[in-house]
């Protein structure tokens, strides 16, 4: 068994749930510059365009979150991420402004 199947052994032939909770400063965040903004995530806000890597901070969300294969034989490889965005409401999912 190679090391990649025992790493993910534990849940074959069962189920599991993932959960995380996530607490935003929504007032803050509304202080931040548009700009900043999309520089911090990576994104435009308007349109949600994915900046160029050259134009932009390498500490941005997007660049951060991008999963790559680094080898040296051969160019990177950048993978697929399931992505997901939290739902229209603000506070714990049942206060919608």
């Amino acid at each position: 068994m190679n090391a990649c199947a025992l790493h993910i052994c534990w849940c074959v032939g069962g189920s599991y749930v993932v959960v995380q909770r996530y607490l935003h400063d929504f007032d803050a965040w509304a202080k931040v510059p548009p700009p900043r903004q999309e520089e911090i995530i990576g994104r435009t806000k308007i349109d949600n365009v994915e900046l160029d890597d050259e134009d932009w901070p390498r500490k941005s969300h997007k660049i951060l979150a991008t999963v790559v294969d680094i080898d040296i034989d051969i160019d990177s490889n950048e993978h697929g991420v399931l992505r997901d965005n939290m739902g229209a409401s603000h506070r714990m999912g049942t206060d919608i402004r």
